[in-house]
């Protein structure tokens, strides 16, 4: 399947592990992607966020949003990356054209089922590093929200 264009003929290619974690860059020896990544999903989320706070603005009576701010879980379907990437397009011709973007990404923390202690998943591959468990009972994460409008 061929990888998909953004507007204005970008061609957006990634590097995934075998774990489905993105890399910086390929790995040693590998000139082509292991994967093409699609970053239109986060176009139509990026949109439907533009969409939802131009409604709020319109709401409130304001005329211009200075900084949005955005919180996404590190184990979110939406990668913060492609966020970023797509924003512009998304903000073209709106009133968050010139807005600042912010974005908080979220720890991917759990509660051991076994000890009660929280811990960060990723860090740790799943395990408990205090009691070494493997029953981890996800608390953060998979967020994606807007977490604040500072308008002018």
């Amino acid at each position: 399947m061929p990888p998909a264009a953004l507007p204005g003929g970008q061609l957006l290619k990634s590097w995934t592990n075998g774990e489905g974690r993105n890399l910086a860059g390929p790995p040693e020896g590998i000139r082509q992607p292991l994967y093409e990544v699609n970053p239109l999903h986060e176009l139509g989320v990026v949109i439907r966020v533009v969409k939802t706070v131009e409604a709020f603005a319109q709401e409130n009576g304001l005329t211009k949003i200075e900084t949005l701010v955005l919180q996404i879980g590190a184990l979110s379907q939406v990668i913060p990356r492609y966020v970023e990437e797509v924003y512009p397009m998304a903000v073209k011709d709106t009133l968050l054209e010139d807005t600042r973007l912010k974005i908080e990404v979220l720890p991917a923390n759990a509660r051991c089922r076994t000890c009660g202690k929280v811990f960060d998943v990723l860090e740790n591959k799943g395990l408990c590093p205090f009691c070494h468990s493997e029953k981890p009972e996800m608390i953060s994460g998979n967020e994606f929200m807007i977490k604040e409008i500072v308008a002018c």
